[in-house]
């Protein structure tokens, strides 16, 4: 195992002018993945390997000396299938599912049973009808946990190192990696460092959040994935009986999150 040098962006506080100039290192690392990797068929997880000469998945890709893929799963997410996942509705539709199986199935959730049947019906009957499930279906290279933490920063804090945590990457919607900032990241990163992030992925040519990303596209992603957190709080799964009134209370703002998604979905956002 390799270890990387620098320390987490989480751990420094750093300056106005110094975030930007990280904000924009960052941004041309992100620019540099979507340009050195396709858009690939079908969503998922990204498998990396050695080039090995046998069983080699016919559809990887050779890059810097090894072989990269699309999962036909979503490990990463919990998500298995038995066929590539090729269309944004099929995207969203096995997402949600895996989050609603584990509210059937996990005891720590049978408080919010209750949610089982509006779900359902949300995936059955408006689900298919959302833009986004509709759109053109290309999946981009997302690394989908670009947090400070996961950003490593030279000792004189002035360039990024390096950045890890892939658990969670692979290739997805190209609004997935800002919904996630929006969303299961939120206020992790200062305004100074995300508005220069962004203003150098726009000059990039990448389209990012209010230009070149439809708004009803981001009402509607950031809207399903508060959707998919809630359905079964991933954070709720592992607790002790001792929690027992934390999980009570997070099962109710759960319930409130869900059925508000619900409801903004169902009205066209």
């Amino acid at each position: 195992m390799t270890r990387l040098p620098g320390v987490p962006l989480s751990t420094l506080d750093l300056d106005t002018d110094k975030l930007k100039v990280v904000g924009e290192q960052l941004a041309d690392i992100v620019y540099r993945w979507r340009e050195s990797l396709p858009t690939w068929a079908s969503a998922g997880n990204l498998e990396c390997g050695i080039p090995h000469g046998k069983d080699q998945d016919p559809n990887s890709l050779e890059v810097a000396g090894l072989h990269i893929a699309s999962s036909l799963n979503m490990p990463g997410f919990g998500v298995k299938v038995d066929e590539p996942i090729i269309s944004q509705l099929q995207y969203y539709r096995v997402r949600l599912e895996t989050r609603l199986q584990k509210l059937q199935e996990l005891d720590i959730f049978a408080g919010n049973r209750h949610l089982v049947v509006p779900i359902s019906e949300f995936i059955a009957n408006q689900l298919p009808h959302l833009a986004i499930c509709n759109g053109i279906s290309h999946f981009l290279f997302t690394h989908y946990d670009l947090s400070p933490r996961n950003v490593l920063i030279s000792v004189a804090h002035t360039k990024i190192t390096g950045i890890i945590d892939f658990e969670f990457s692979g290739f997805f919607h190209e609004i997935d990696e800002f919904v996630n900032d929006s969303v299961a990241n939120e206020g992790d990163w200062p305004d100074a460092f995300y508005e220069a992030y962004l203003r150098r992925l726009e000059a990039c040519g990448m389209n990012i959040p209010g230009k070149g990303i439809k708004e009803q596209y981001w009402r509607e992603a950031t809207s399903l994935s508060r959707l998919e957190d809630n359905i079964a709080p991933w954070w709720l799964e592992n607790l002790t009986p001792e929690d027992k009134n934390q999980c009570s209370e997070d099962l109710r703002k759960s319930t409130e999150m869900v059925l508000e998604a619900i409801q903004l979905l169902g009205t066209g956002v």
